[in-house]
């Protein structure tokens, strides 16, 4: 009977000890907070985006840590620098994830072309807003995206060709994926050739600014060309701008989002009448902002006194579903993805959301013009 009343008392310490650790270790996860990984360019020629990705994380993160967090735990951005390159991203993810960060979120297509695949494999989740690589489109629920994609901006700027009457185009892209990628879908478009390509010019991206001997090529052979298809969102755009003025150029340019609203652009006047493929989403107050959209705008504006454009705009959508996604289903980065990837209707403050089963978000496009520094929308 003694043995057994030690065996007994045993039995009951051990218990009580399993159940404290079990508590201890819960009460020491819920303490944590839930990192979010911030791939962004901090240095080198998109830098400046790369700030404004910070600044829209810093909103999005105080109000979700002000509004008590994420069932009960708080939200941490923490950024790495990428400088946009990829070999870079992928040393700026391995930090990160070394940190115990399983959620990722990349705004250019150089890092989520070179980060997804490590993500995946390791099962964390990849979310962007604004990249455009054609590889986003793999089948995968861990990578998940609402931007508009090449195939989009080619079948909106084939739309924009034909209701101008556009009979030939020159085009002025950058080597990355995104401008051999958005090529290659100009090309699909134009299987009867209803479109004449004068001239193709492709500029490494970079910190140089000089563009005379691409620009020279295209303004040559002006006379056989009606508009010029011109997309550059790096450091360099004014530089190109002015050079395509200085070297001649004075027909129609038709460009995308990221062009007009990058945010080294200073001089609207370097884009007066330049028509171009954006999102529903616009930088200035309107009045069909909803009242989230227009706390967004007027946070932003107090911390950088500047307008939001899309880029952070989308930014602060994304760690704002990452949250929303991770407060339904649990700190799991497979059941958050498969969450979003069912979601429909969302309503971020760049508009409405619905996914599909390879977790991507189709965003409808809306086109503008720029007059006299106002940005108008074309019917």
């Amino acid at each position: 009977m003694k043995n057994k009343n030690i065996w007994i008392t045993v039995i009951v310490v051990v218990v009580l000890i399993v159940w404290g650790a079990s508590v201890q270790l819960k009460n020491s996860r819920n303490s944590q907070t839930i990192k979010i990984g911030d791939l962004s360019a901090m240095t080198g020629a998109f830098a400046v985006a790369g700030e404004m990705l910070n600044n829209s994380a810093k909103i999005a993160m105080e109000e979700i840590n002000a509004s008590g967090g994420v069932n009960g735990r708080m939200i941490e951005v923490i950024a790495e620098d990428t400088e946009n390159d990829p070999k870079k991203s992928v040393s700026a993810y391995q930090n990160l994830k070394l940190k115990g960060t399983r959620y990722f979120i990349g705004e250019g297509s150089p890092i989520v072309s070179s980060v997804r695949p490590l993500a995946i494999t390791d099962g964390n989740l990849m979310m962007s807003s604004a990249a455009i690589a054609s590889s986003y489109t793999d089948g995968e629920v861990l990578s998940c995206r609402f931007s508009l994609t090449p195939s989009n901006i080619a079948r909106s700027t084939m739309s924009l060709l034909a209701k101008n009457s556009y009979a030939s185009a020159s085009f002025l892209l950058p080597d990355s994926e995104y401008g051999l990628t958005l090529y290659e879908e100009l090309k699909k478009l134009n299987t009867n050739n209803q479109i004449n390509i004068s001239n193709t010019e492709f500029y490494i991206v970079g910190t140089s600014a000089d563009y005379r001997t691409n620009i020279t090529k295209i303004v040559s052979n002006q006379s056989k060309t009606d508009v010029l298809i011109l997309m550059n969102n790096s450091s360099t755009l004014e530089p190109m701008l002015k050079q395509l003025k200085l070297l001649g150029w004075n027909k129609p340019i038709i460009s995308d989002n990221a062009t007009i609203n990058n945010p080294t652009l200073k001089d609207l006047s370097l884009v007066n009448g330049i028509e171009y493929i954006d999102y529903e989403y616009s930088r200035l107050v309107e009045t069909t902002d909803s009242s989230e959209t227009k706390n967004f705008k007027d946070k932003y504006r107090t911390l950088t006194s500047k307008d939001p454009v899309y880029i952070p705009a989308g930014h602060y959508d994304a760690i704002k579903l990452l949250a929303y996604a991770i407060g339904k289903v649990g700190d799991d980065p497979e059941k958050v993805a498969k969450f979003i990837s069912n979601l429909k209707d969302y309503q971020g403050i760049t508009g409405s959301l619905s996914f599909n089963s390879d977790c991507e978000a189709t965003r409808e496009n809306f086109y503008r013009k720029v007059v006299d520094g106002k940005f108008e929308v074309v019917k």
